[in-house]
């Protein structure tokens, strides 16, 4: 079987790393480009890409399978609606729109259009957490009773990518409630959140906080959040269950981005697979827009103000 011909709308920092990820692939290549910016776009010719400035003349140059969107978030809508209305495929950075009525919208044109929609919560392709989201499933190991995620960044953002991500809890918390909702099999059915007082570039944001998440089966979800880790990023998972108790260390200074570069890999190509017929094993535009409903509650409890709708 050939390889799956992927585009890729955005190659900034986000677009950048999958291209990294995905050049181990055996399955999938990534041969073009959509990139506005000069320098940015310069870089990319470097590395042996094609380089388009818009999809128009990207899906006209070139036969594509599918499209992997890592544009900016509040941009993630009007890519994606693009993209459905000519008829090709997505693989959507998370988390898919500013808001959950955002994410639903984006599902609806895609269904309009028999557009196959994923979106990427790459967790779901760590294989330790994978294999522990099996195990529950099939009751292995007993009820959920805790789980504990954790993810803390080493460093606040710029300003600027402050105001196109909506902030910690929209570009941040949507990983660790889509994982607590994957892995336990349970709906969140109330929230509770703290934060830190704001520091000095963090109006109507904040860089440290912790919530807490009842699940509708009974479980206790933890997430927490901050921007403060010096030496580099740390993202963990703790499942306590009533007959296990497991830690996964998905990334953290001494492993640096390789377990993720491993899992977005993993994450294309199964969406790759679903695309021309295989099973799906990726997020969906309801899982998004649930993660999103969720982050913006608990932008809410902490008396930020929603990015519109829910």
């Amino acid at each position: 079987m050939s390889a799956f011909n992927l585009g890729l709308v955005g190659g900034g920092r986000m677009g950048q790393m999958h291209l990294r990820a995905l050049a181990s692939s055996n399955q999938l290549a990534v041969t073009s480009v959509v990139e506005p910016f000069e320098a940015t776009a310069e870089k990319l010719k470097g590395w042996g890409y094609k380089v388009f400035p818009n999809l128009e003349q990207m899906v006209n140059s070139e036969k594509l399978d599918g499209i992997l969107v890592a544009a900016p978030t509040d941009r993630h809508l009007s890519v994606i609606t693009e993209i459905a209305n000519i008829g090709i495929s997505i693989l959507s950075e998370k988390p898919c729109g500013l808001n959950s009525d955002q994410a639903r919208q984006a599902g609806e044109i895609c269904s309009k259009n028999g557009v196959k929609l994923q979106v990427a919560y790459w967790r779901r392709f760590i294989p330790e957490l994978k294999e522990i989201a099996r195990r529950i499933s099939k009751g292995e190991i007993g009820e959920v009773h805790f789980i504990n995620a954790t993810q803390w960044d080493e460093s606040p953002p710029r300003k600027e990518f402050r105001l196109a991500s909506s902030g910690i809890f929209v570009d941040m918390a949507v990983h660790e409630i889509d994982q607590i909702r994957w892995l336990s099999g349970q709906e969140v059915i109330n929230t509770k959140t703290s934060i830190f007082p704001q520091t000095e570039d963090s109006k109507g944001d904040t860089d440290s906080t912790q919530s807490i998440l009842e699940m509708s089966g009974g479980a206790i979800g933890l997430v927490s959040l901050g921007r403060f880790h010096p030496g580099g990023d740390l993202v963990s998972a703790e499942i306590f269950t009533s007959k296990e108790h497991t830690r996964i260390d998905i990334l953290n200074p001494g492993t640096g981005e390789k377990p993720q570069l491993v899992a977005l890999r993993l994450q294309a190509e199964s969406y790759a697979n679903w695309v021309r017929g295989g099973a799906q094993e990726g997020a969906t535009s309801a899982d998004a827009e649930a993660a999103l409903d969720i982050a913006n509650q608990l932008k809410a409890n902490a008396g930020l103000i929603p990015t519109g709708g829910k």
